[in-house]
């Protein structure tokens, strides 16, 4: 729907009215279209960062999920809490047995281009965008 500014507002799937002889299947809009507020914060409401998750791996099999994300709370200056961070292991996997252990590691969206850089974290962590399957 335009405004008086010409700019158009985002609607939760309803479609602009067809003029007469338009193809309304080109007009159609997806219903379940995500939107996400832009407007100023709210001091009644808390709202969670976005996370974006990154896979990091080769930490020896005793590196707890709590340790990796001090490490990245310290460098960031941010609150452990912001952060989650999870080990990556099968359900019946021995952690005694492992050589080594991969965690799913997600940090605020702002500080995501930060973390994924090669000296952000230690030498020979492998770091990579994680892929939820």
């Amino acid at each position: 729907m335009p405004t008086s500014t010409g700019i158009k507002k985002a609607t939760l799937g309803l479609a602009p009215t067809a003029s007469k002889g338009a193809d309304p299947r080109k007009k159609r809009i997806n219903p379940n279209r995500r939107i996400v507020g832009q407007a100023p914060s709210c001091a009644q409401l808390q709202v969670l960062p976005t996370l974006k998750y990154l896979h990091v791996g080769k930490f020896a099999s005793s590196t707890q999920p709590d340790a990796l994300c001090k490490f990245v709370a310290d460098k960031l200056n941010v609150e452990p809490s912001d952060l989650a961070c999870a080990r990556l292991i099968k359900k019946d996997a021995d952690i005694n047995a492992l050589k080594f252990v991969n965690f799913k590691l997600g940090v605020p969206e702002q500080n995501f281009p930060t973390v994924s850089n090669d000296d952000f974290l230690p030498m020979s962590v492998k770091v990579s965008r994680f892929v939820h399957r």
